[in-house]
């Protein structure tokens, strides 16, 4: 998630510099990591649908099509795909279906959530800094003088959350990171506007905040509710030989140091 997270920021941050600021090389840059963009995570599709209608709500029509730099932009994100569309048509008999098995295949063991799951998980997701997004985007709406940039941040935040939340049958407050940078520019632009001793205040609180975020975290991993998972863990790994099957074969492995497989994909056991 981290690593799709900072494609999709160099994505929008290279799309700046090539259509905005007029660098074409920034423009090649811009297809690049859109491509790796989904390649980390599909959700990264969503970026495509933000720059797309910023295009036509800032050009009003189809004209930016001819660029030819757009163009050649566009082959450099298809050839960075390209390597996933044949396994997907291998696969599943279509270039994009790996699209359709993916919306599927979450249900099957995520469950479905109601469309309003990510903004009840909002305040726990961004604590106080749910209020300085509103604060910033007010901000943002009053002045004028950075239309271009603000429409597309509002985009960025608004496709993302919009999007899982009518499109996406199972949810997780993680499906929503491809827009933190959106929400956190936001939110700082609220920053901003402050005189700097209420953002000295806020430094501290956030400090304050982080800190017993940690803690409590970390009571709650090692603490006694998780005291019997952590001691058979230990357990097996102090056994000799063997493979672990678990529903989290990452964190078996972190954990044992032994051979470790999804439950989902019995097919490598040989018995």
């Amino acid at each position: 998630d981290v690593l799709y997270t900072t494609f999709i920021i160099l994505s929008v941050l290279f799309f700046w510099m090539g259509f905005e600021e007029g660098k074409n090389k920034y423009k090649i840059l811009c297809g690049l990591f859109c491509g790796l963009s989904i390649l980390g995570r599909y959700s990264g599709a969503l970026i495509i649908l933000v720059l797309f209608s910023y295009f036509i709500i800032k050009n009003k029509n189809f004209n930016f099509l001819k660029d030819k730099w757009l163009l050649i932009s566009v082959g450099v994100f298809l050839l960075v795909l390209s390597p996933w569309l044949y396994y997907s048509y291998t696969a599943y008999g279509n270039p994009v279906g790996f699209i359709e098995h993916s919306h599927r295949a979450s249900t099957y063991w995520g469950g479905l959530q109601n469309w309003d799951f990510i903004f009840l998980y909002f305040p726990s997701m961004f604590s106080f800094g749910v209020l300085l997004f509103f604060i910033g985007g007010f901000f943002m709406i009053k002045n004028k003088k950075i239309n271009d940039k603000r429409n597309l941040l509002f985009l960025w935040f608004l496709v993302f959350v919009i999007f899982v939340s009518l499109f996406s049958q199972h949810k997780e407050t993680r499906y929503i990171m491809g827009a933190i940078p959106a929400i956190s520019i936001i939110a700082g632009y609220s920053i901003k506007k402050m005189n700097k001793k209420i953002v000295a205040c806020l430094i501290v609180l956030i400090l304050l905040t982080s800190m017993f975020s940690l803690y409590f975290q970390y009571s709650d991993t090692y603490g006694e509710s998780h005291l019997c998972h952590l001691k058979g863990l230990e357990y097996i790994k102090n056994l000799e030989g063997g493979k672990v099957f678990s529903y989290s074969s990452p964190v078996s492995y972190f954990y044992t140091h032994k051979e470790s497989y999804s439950l989902y994909d019995l097919s490598v056991y040989d018995g």
